[in-house]
């Protein structure tokens, strides 16, 4: 199974639109600097992982050219504000039909989330009929022929944020690149963790600490854990060399830094 990390940052891509902060001003000369929100691809079965508003420039540089399957972990819009592009892309505009729409994969809570925000996304399902929308429940294996997926509840009784556990040829990826510090389950074994990096230089209430993250990896003892959800605000405080020393510090749990275009096999 080939996997493809589309784009690793947090909710604001860098170069920052309208903003003069130091990585910002070295991303707008230096474009391997450059990132995109956070989004997965498996190429095997033509699948993305959310869709943020950078997920265009994020496709078209990793040369993808077909989708097939589209799996939204919640509502937030670093997640699936880019829906009409990637729902139009099967709709032609000169015959006013649809061509071969897309399997939309979500929570029913979740595609009522998307609703109240994001309200035009009935107009493309049910007026374009640009994707067949199928609810997922927690527990639910979505069969593709050789690799299944599993959906994977954050909470029990709260519906709103979701994993995806990828499983093929015995091995398995478990996907949750946000929000991760209301995930309050134990952590399945897998091969590879693709998880939110957490928040390196202080605490705050609402999102994950690094050492937090690291505890929980600890304890799941994955082969390899890639960390995506990187927040610019980190390098402004550490310095552009604080992944590569925290890769090293902490080689012993096999951690990766995530960025954009970073492939793999599971």
């Amino acid at each position: 199974m080939y996997c493809k990390i589309l784009g690793s940052w947090w909710a604001i891509p860098t170069p920052r639109p309208f903003t003069n902060g130091i990585l910002t001003q070295k991303a707008r000369k230096d474009k391997s600097l450059q990132r995109d929100c956070s989004c997965f691809w498996i190429d095997d079965i033509k699948t993305l992982v959310d869709c943020p508003e950078t997920v265009g420039n994020s496709a078209n540089k990793a040369g993808i050219a077909e989708i097939q399957n589209l799996f939204i972990t919640h509502w937030h819009p670093d997640h699936c504000f880019w829906l009409r592009l990637v729902l139009e892309s099967k709709y032609d505009f000169y015959t006013k039909e649809t061509l071969n729409p897309l399997n939309l994969y979500l929570p029913k809570a979740i595609y009522e989330d998307i609703k109240r925000v994001y309200p035009s996304i009935d107009f493309f399902i049910e007026v374009k009929k640009c994707a067949n929308l199928v609810f997922i429940r927690d527990e639910e294996v979505i069969d593709f022929w050789d690799i299944k997926v599993k959906v994977i509840w954050y909470e029990e009784n709260d519906p709103h944020r979701f994993a995806y556990l990828f499983m093929h040829n015995k091995k398995s990826l478990l996907y949750m690149p946000c929000d991760t510090i209301g995930f309050v389950k134990d952590l399945p074994k897998v091969d590879i963790l693709v998880h939110e990096c957490g928040i390196l230089s202080q605490e705050v209430k609402h999102e994950i600490s690094f050492e937090a993250m690291l505890q929980r990896i600890r304890l799941a003892t994955p082969w390899r854990t890639i960390l995506t959800h990187i927040e610019e605000i980190e390098l402004e405080r550490h310095g552009l060399h604080i992944f590569w020393d925290l890769e090293k510090k902490y080689s012993d749990e096999n951690i990766l830094f995530a960025y954009d275009g970073m492939d793999f096999y599971l």
